[in-house]
């Protein structure tokens, strides 16, 4: 049975919002070797990152430090990443009042004894060094609380289930930990009671004899407080994790969050459960194995996740392929590679039920880099759900010059000119990331509505329908860049061509049919007044119109300043060229030449 030691401390945080910083870090192991430690050349730069994270924690200028801190699982090297973290807790600049929790990676019996010993940590006799077996080896956090008069108190709390990883070796086992630290401050102005508890990945869902150690941990807290219900509020599970959405990992907190029955005298309604995740790739990324750190609330929370907010989603089912937590507040923080996650989140219990406080669970969320980066992704403040969007999928847009253009002369131009597309897309601000998409993506598919007001608004539901669309307009502009020169982040449109007459603005639609396009263009698209305008259409089969259809479709009701060209025609021009001279001959033929009449 799981030990559950109760602490006081003498810590008040904010009634309304709470602020955090949560390191997402690239975790670089040396699995094959135990205890699993960073690998050696990557420990530099992990130092600097966490240094960096501490940075952001002590001097959030959007209205004071962190009040918690978090490292995930396997985040901090050693004693050395310990001692980085102990200084910046003395310095007289960290704050009051605040708590950090950090996972350590793997530690010898030695190292663990140092570790205790360099901080003077607390620690439970049953996890003390002298109760590690030899050649058994440690995988905790610490925990660190500099409280009102800035004393300064540490605790250090091992793993008590082993993942299959750390079981499935060939050298030394994993000490199995035996005690859970739940921490007790309050919230400000009311005094309020405030509860948090630390869990280590595995044990969020281990069993043993069908029982789980959360399930240990709210039965021992069922009877301390039996006959007094008191609240649980913040559960920081801290994850090195590659099936964050594993339906045991997602079902544990689905019944930690709604099950009132159990264990009754532990309330939960308004509790928070903070999967705090390792990153799936050094570079920004939306998919692999790992991250999905997330704030998931009870579905009674008096919050609000309808829309599309900067930096979270919170309509997250079909990004996690999973539907279990549909009836809670789950708010996913979208960027899933190595980052910092910064954000504010508002306390169930202190929101008013009715239209006076109608709240987001999460606010103000930020990303920022862990070393210098330019990446829009890593903005260093709110990243809108397109600009995530549009950069993630321009990463797997296939190339123009690898599938199209492989074996003809132009192959060698378009991978000049393909990149500096990218690039121009790619600093486009949320509105005309969500524009860029919207105008290319048709409204209709073969007349009936296919994307309606909210899809075109909320990035969260686009698709490989959207994802298709993106690609034309990326090659669409490849192929006229072989010809002329593109000017794409000044652009009305998509783009816009520099022609000896002036600019000749672009639009690329890719639909159903070629009926669907030319309605999309008719309803859908802004009308440029100042510069003529080249519409670039493509169909499902990418099939040139029969002389009926463009008659129907593309001369009906247009004048010197638009032209209607579907893609084939035009990819075929590029495709048969010589070299950029021959190609812009053939293209001057189709590009209109005078202004709209206004």
């Amino acid at each position: 049975m799981v030990d559950v030691e109760q602490i006081n401390i003498d810590v008040s945080v904010p009634s309304d919002e709470v602020r955090v910083v949560a390191m997402q870090p690239f975790v670089e192991l040396q699995t094959t070797i135990e205890p699993f430690q960073w690998q050696d050349q990557a420990v530099n730069a992990q130092l600097d990152a966490i240094r960096r994270t501490l940075d952001l924690a002590q001097n959030d200028s959007g209205g004071g430090p962190a009040h918690f801190t978090l490292f995930p699982e396997y985040t901090i090297p050693g004693r050395e990443g310990a001692a980085v973290i102990d200084a910046r807790v003395n310095s007289n600049e960290w704050c009051n009042e605040s708590v950090i929790i950090a996972g350590v990676h793997g530690l010898t019996k030695a190292e663990y004894r140092q570790l205790c010993e360099q901080l003077t940590v607390t620690v439970a006799d049953a996890d003390a060094p002298d109760s590690v077996p030899d050649g058994e080896w440690v995988n905790c956090c610490l925990i660190w609380v500099k409280d009102q008069s800035g004393v300064i108190r540490r605790w250090v709390q091992p793993k008590i289930r082993p993942a299959w990883p750390e079981r499935n070796v060939g050298c030394t086992d994993m000490f199995y930990g035996n005690t859970v630290y739940v921490f007790e401050c309050r919230y400000a102005p009311s005094g309020y009671p405030c509860r948090f508890v630390t869990l280590i990945c595995y044990d969020w869902v281990a069993t043993v004899a069908g029982t789980t150690v959360s399930d240990e941990l709210l039965a021992q807290l069922n009877t301390q407080w039996h006959g007094t219900p008191s609240p649980l509020h913040w559960i920081f599970v801290i994850q090195h994790n590659n099936g964050p959405n594993h339906p045991a990992f997602l079902n544990s907190t689905y019944r930690f969050l709604t099950d009132t029955n159990t264990f009754p005298f532990v309330e939960r309604s308004d509790a928070v459960v903070l999967h705090v995740s390792t990153a799936v790739s050094a570079l920004p990324s939306r998919t692999g194995l790992g991250a999905f750190s997330a704030c998931v609330f009870s579905p009674s929370a008096q919050l609000d996740v309808t829309g599309c907010r900067p930096t979270v989603c919170m309509k997250p089912a079909s990004l996690r392929g999973s539907d279990i937590l549909k009836r809670c507040k789950d708010a996913v923080f979208r960027e899933m590679g190595e980052c910092i996650h910064m954000f504010r989140v508002r306390v169930p219990r202190f929101v008013t039920p009715d239209s006076t406080d109608r709240t987001h669970p999460v606010n103000d969320a930020q990303v920022y880099a862990t070393r210098e980066m330019t990446d829009p992704r890593l903005y260093g403040g709110p990243v809108p759900a397109a600009v995530k969007w549009i950069n993630d999928s321009l990463d797997c847009v296939d190339e123009l010059s690898a599938t199209t253009l492989l074996g003809c002369p132009l192959q060698a131009t378009a991978e000049i000119t393909a990149p500096t597309v990218v690039a121009d897309m790619r600093t486009h601000d949320g509105q005309k990331s969500a524009d860029q998409i919207n105008w290319a993506t048709c409204t209709t598919a073969r007349g009936l509505e296919s994307r309606d007001a909210e899809r075109q608004r909320d990035t969260d539901l686009w698709d490989q329908l959207e994802h298709c669309s993106l690609e034309h307009v990326i090659h669409s502009l490849t192929s006229l860049g072989l010809a002329y020169d593109l000017n794409v982040q000044e652009s009305s449109l998509h783009g816009a061509l520099n022609d000896v007459s002036g600019y000749i603005q672009v639009v690329a639609i890719r639909g159903e049919t070629h009926e669907d396009c030319r309605h999309h263009y008719d309803n859908a698209v802004p009308k440029v007044r100042t510069d003529p305008v080249l519409v670039i259409a493509r169909d499902r089969d990418n099939l040139t119109p029969t002389p009926e259809e463009y008659s129907k479709y593309y001369e009906v009701g247009t004048d010197n300043g638009l032209r209607f060209v579907d893609y084939q025609r035009l990819v075929n021009f590029c495709r048969t060229a010589a070299d950029r001279n021959a190609l812009r001959n053939n293209l001057d033929e189709i590009l209109p030449r005078t202004n709209p009449i206004v």
